[in-house]
């Protein structure tokens, strides 16, 4: 990334912004956003946003692609297996929380 400190201070940056610090080509982001789901902008007057986690989803294609050397279709088999990871976490999450009103439902109960 060239400008880390100027993109940190906004919210929604635009297309070019987004290009020039992830030095990647228009062209090339324009294909990325079409092929790979989860790098979806937000539209305002037809004109692409980005937030700093699709920045950050940006340089890590890049990496992936030109630095070591993966295909398109690998990238999208690596961030299909890290959603389905975060999925798996938030449901470890969600059953835990089951858990503690669970054991506070006993609790409750024997105290009755």
């Amino acid at each position: 990334m060239k400008q880390t400190s100027s993109l940190s201070s906004k919210k929604y940056h635009s297309f070019t912004e987004i290009c020039y610090v992830c030095n990647v080509k228009k062209y090339t982001l324009r294909y990325w956003q079409k092929e790979i789901k989860d790098l979806n902008p937000i539209q305002v007057n037809n004109k692409n946003y980005y937030t700093v986690n699709q920045i950050v989803l940006v340089n890590k294609i890049n990496k992936l692609i030109y630095k070591d050397g993966y295909s398109l279709e690998g990238v999208k088999n690596i961030l299909s297996k890290k959603n389905i990871k975060k999925d798996i976490y938030e449901n470890l999450k969600d059953i835990d929380s089951l858990k503690i009103e669970i054991s506070n439902l006993i609790k409750y109960i024997k105290t009755a």
